[in-house]
């Protein structure tokens, strides 16, 4: 009668140890799932900081475009002193069209120019302090899933203890109900 009921429970441990071992599984793709959502933020905030860089400066008077268009006009004027003075005509239209395309794509300069970018820069604040919430709930997401992986390597650990356990009981109940021989 002993072995049966060890082989109950040896069963019981077994399955108590699967289903511990499939929780964990669970929590580490939740972990991964987190990962991958932390690292999407962070590129997002990355661009957005990208693009904060790029934008004309309050009471800078430039912007991208004009700096883009001066380093063509520098770079035309390197390029004229090497073959002769034509590229200094080739830099300064270069410099020229690049000027125009900031005047159409974002140039501006003036009070219109500077409250749009004022509230583009105050949008991308309020993107970054969203993105910078959603990574401290997924941080504390992060947490309570380490919390919750070392209280099932806990679990797995004793259930683990527990079956040697049984499975020495067993053992001894077997040789002990076997016929004896002298």
């Amino acid at each position: 009668m002993g072995v049966a009921i060890f082989a109950a429970r040896k069963i019981a441990l077994l399955n108590s140890i699967n289903n511990l071992e499939m929780m964990r599984m669970q929590i580490s793709s939740q972990q991964q799932v987190l990962t991958d959502q932390a690292c999407n933020l962070s590129m997002q905030q990355m661009n957005l900081q990208m693009t904060a860089s790029m934008m004309p400066q309050q009471g800078g008077g430039g912007n991208v475009w004009n700096q883009i268009g001066q380093a063509a006009g520098g770079l035309g004027g390197s390029v004229g002193s090497l073959f002769g003075g034509q590229g200094a005509g080739i830099g300064s239209l270069a410099g020229s069209v690049v000027g125009l395309a900031g005047s159409i794509f974002g140039g501006g300069g003036g009070d219109g120019g500077s409250a749009a970018a004022q509230q583009q820069q105050q949008q991308m604040q309020q993107q970054n302090m969203q993105i910078q919430m959603k990574l401290m709930q997924i941080q504390q997401q992060e947490k309570r899933l380490e919390m919750t992986a070392k209280t099932l390597e806990t679990q797995l650990l004793m259930k683990n203890k527990e079956l040697e356990g049984v499975e020495k009981g067993e053992e001894k109940a077997i040789a002990r109900s076997g016929p004896k021989f002298e």
